[in-house]
This record gives C-alpha cells, sequence and structure tokens, in this order.
C-alpha cells in the first residue's frame, strides 16, 4: 500500500512539472506557429483594397452572447486592416456554437461587436458578409470560400483574422480549399496571452440605450409584447440585423403584437416584408398564420393590411405584402392572432427578419429601407432564470484574466493535436 501511495504521489509530481512547463512553454509555441505562418503568408502589397477581402474565423462565445477575448482580439485586428483601407470587404464565419445556449451565431456577434466597438469602420461603403452555419476551421474555409466569391467576385485575395495559435492551421487549410482561386495571407495579430487585457474592452458590447436618449430624427424604436427569454437571439430587434439565425421569440400565448415606430418624423410605407425561422423543425409552428398589419398617424389608427389562413410557412421563407395605397404613418403595428401551433399546446411567435417597406418601385429587399437603432425593453418571462445565468456569465467573464494563461495552454495543446489531426487527413 506504502509503495502504491509513493508510486502515485511521483505520478502527481510529474504530471504537476509537465503541466508547469507547458504552461511555460504555451506563450513560445504561440508564438511560433504565428511566425510560420507569417514566413508562409502571400503578400498583400500585390492586390489593391477591392480585390481584398478579410475574413475573420469564429471562436467561443460566452452565454449571453458576448465574445471572449481572443476573439475580440480577431475582430480588432480585422478592424484595424479596414480602417487602414486595404480592404472593402469583410467576411465574419462562424456558426452557433453547440456548447452554449446563445442562440445566435458567432459571426453575427462579432458583427455586432465590431459595430459597436469600431463603429467608423463598418460606416465606410465595405461589403459585410455573414457566413453563419460552419462550426470548424475546414467548414469555415469550404463554406466562406464559396460565399465570398459568389457575392464578391472580383476579389482575388484573401487575409485571415485568427489568433497566433491558430494562424498556421488556418492559413493551410484556406490555402488547400482555395485551390489557387485567391491568394492568401495572414493578418497581424499580437501575442494571444495579451487577450485579457481585451476583458473590459467596449464594455457597452451587449448593452442598449434607453428609448430618451435617441435622437428620434435619426432612429427608430421597436418594441413587442413579450420575448421567451433574456437570450439576446430573442429580443424584438433582431429582425432588423440581416441574419436569419437570430429572430424575435414570443412568449406563450396568443395574440402577440410587434411595433416599429418611426420617431417624431412620419414616413410613407408602401408594405412590408416578414421572414420565418431558420429551423426547419418549428418553422410552420411558430410562424403567423393570421394577424393584422396597422399604421398610427398623428390623427388616427388605419387598419392597413391584413391576411387570413396563411398558408404554411417553410424555413428562412420570406413573403413580401404589399399596400393597395401608400400610407403616411408614425409608426406601424402588426398584430398576430393565430400560429401554426405546436403539438404541446405552446403558441409562440418567432420571426427572423421583418421590414417596413417605403419604396416599392424595385423587388423588395428585407431591412433595405428599415433602419434600427435602439430597442425598447420587453417583457421578461422568467426572472429567476435571468438571475441566474447573469451570475454564471459575470463568473465566467470575472474570472477568464486569471485563467487565461491556462486557457491558452489548453488551446495550444489543442492546436497542435489538430494540426496533426488535419495532417493525416491531407489538409495541412
Amino acid at each position: 500500500m506504502r509503495y502504491l501511495v509513493f508510486f502515485l504521489l511521483r505520478c502527481v509530481f510529474i504530471a504537476s512539472l509537465l503541466l508547469a512547463l507547458a504552461v511555460f512553454l504555451a506563450p513560445a509555441l504561440d508564438s511560433a506557429l504565428s511566425a510560420i505562418a507569417t514566413i508562409e503568408s502571400h503578400s498583400s502589397s500585390t492586390f489593391s483594397p477591392a480585390e481584398t477581402a478579410v475574413i475573420v474565423l469564429g471562436y467561443k462565445l460566452y452565454q449571453d452572447g458576448a465574445l471572449w477575448p481572443p476573439l475580440r482580439l480577431r475582430v480588432s485586428s480585422a478592424a484595424s486592416i479596414l480602417d487602414d483601407g486595404k480592404a472593402h470587404t469583410i467576411l465574419f464565419t462562424g456558426g452557433i456554437p453547440p456548447e452554449w445556449s446563445a442562440e445566435l451565431s458567432e459571426a453575427y456577434a462579432m458583427r455586432r461587436y465590431m459595430k459597436q466597438c469600431h463603429p467608423k469602420v463598418l460606416k465606410k461603403p465595405h461589403h459585410v458578409i455573414l457566413e453563419e452555419r460552419s462550426g470548424s476551421t475546414q467548414d469555415n474555409a469550404l463554406q466562406s470560400l464559396d460565399l465570398l466569391l459568389q457575392k464578391v467576385p472580383h476579389v482575388r485575395h484573401l487575409i485571415l483574422a485568427t489568433n497566433q495559435f491558430h494562424q498556421f492551421r488556418a492559413l493551410r487549410v484556406f490555402s488547400r480549399a482555395s485551390a489557387g482561386r485567391v491568394a492568401i495571407s495572414i493578418a497581424p495579430a499580437p501575442p494571444t496571452m495579451c487577450a485579457d487585457r481585451m476583458q473590459t474592452a467596449c464594455a457597452t458590447e451587449c448593452l442598449t440605450s434607453s428609448p430618451s436618449a435617441i435622437d428620434s430624427h435619426q432612429s427608430a424604436i421597436v418594441s413587442a409584447s413579450s420575448v421567451r427569454s433574456q437570450h439576446l437571439a430573442h429580443r424584438p430587434h433582431l429582425v432588423f440585423d440581416d441574419s436569419i439565425f437570430s429572430y424575435w421569440h414570443s412568449a406563450n400565448g396568443m395574440p402577440q403584437w410587434f411595433e416599429y415606430d418611426f420617431g417624431d418624423s412620419d414616413a410613407h410605407v408602401c408594405g412590408y416584408a416578414l421572414r420565418a425561422r431558420a429551423d426547419a423543425c418549428c418553422v410552420a409552428a411558430d410562424s403567423p398564420s393570421d394577424w393584422e398589419f396597422w399604421g398610427t398617424s398623428r390623427t388616427q389608427n388605419q387598419l392597413l393590411h391584413s391576411v387570413s389562413a396563411a398558408i404554411s410557412w417553410t424555413s428562412s421563407q420570406q413573403r413580401v405584402y404589399l399596400l393597395e395605397t401608400k400610407a403616411f404613418v408614425g409608426k406601424v403595428r402588426w398584430f398576430f392572432q393565430r400560429v401554426g401551433g405546436r403539438s404541446s399546446g405552446q403558441n409562440f411567435v418567432v420571426l427572423s427578419e421583418m421590414a417596413v417597406l417605403k419604396d416599392c418601385s424595385n423587388a423588395p429587399v428585407l431591412n433595405e429601407s428599415a433602419r434600427v437603432d435602439v430597442f425598447a425593453p420587453a417583457l421578461l418571462n422568467d426572472e429567476k432564470s435571468k438571475l441566474e445565468v447573469e451570475g454564471w456569465i459575470a463568473l465566467a467573464k470575472a474570472l477568464t484574466p486569471w485563467t487565461w494563461r491556462a486557457e491558452l495552454t489548453w488551446e495550444v495543446a489543442r492546436e497542435l493535436l489538430a494540426i496533426l489531426y488535419y495532417y493525416v487527413q491531407g489538409w495541412i
């Protein structure tokens, strides 16, 4: 028995030494992988900004959809490239993380962070593209390249924005997937250990302005009768974010309403558009079948349009409804009276996108004319769950600076294993 105890103690001692060595070497390996990628990276000086696109690769999200510090480094690197005028196109790639219940994609979360923390960058005339289905570096490469070249076919050069430990594998995988169609290079990135300094950067990324703080001549207010939960992906304003993977999700029960207020300035409205949720499992049950569309001016409320017994919706389907005559109104409101309904007896209204159309002379495009900067608070149904979720999120964010070296060690070790796996698979 005594020998067994000594043997176990020796194992613990050796394991502790190996762990300490790994923690010590992790920053060096982080830099080494970046150095190798930089050597193999294609020179970007031979391409014009119009021919260049930045691809920001996804990473972990907190449960409330906020970015982990390493992902903030990636977005900040991409913002620097756009700010310097080196590229006219940016693509955010990353699907919905399976390990979290944030219910919004990494791509959408990154775009939101850049819009709020680097607002001047996205105000420039750039192409902004979201790829929201991929779940690995290989998926990032395959889906991003096809989507990018489909939307911006003149792109000839890609700059990958990722962390140092990930640069080598990302460069090799994207080079293999591109098959010579585009040149690939790596965006300069600081050491990943610097990510812990990003912990409090742009602390307002998940906050919203109060309605009293808006400029009513430039902003609108979106409000709704209810939301199902505190998840960011359930809030009303998300139907105007150009992403089919975030949505307004009402609480259980009918009827429900959704309102778009133009502010002090009334507007001519010629129609509206709705888009169903992307999840094929629930789209028929959670999409509206009966509703009314009302407009409110300074003098009266008027019923502008109504639908009864609408045919079943399909996944991500967009439907456009044009008014017989234009209406001059200050706000519009949808009253949803019935949905397809779930077998459990629950009734939710779930829509991924909506638009109020001001110009119907051409084929309407969702969100082409709608602009939402601020939304009014919606009702929360489960205050206890909200507090519990927020407590765990706050704990995770508070511990991140103290645990980041261990996290980096794990990421570098996992990256080395991933490089080996991709090499065996023939992707590196």
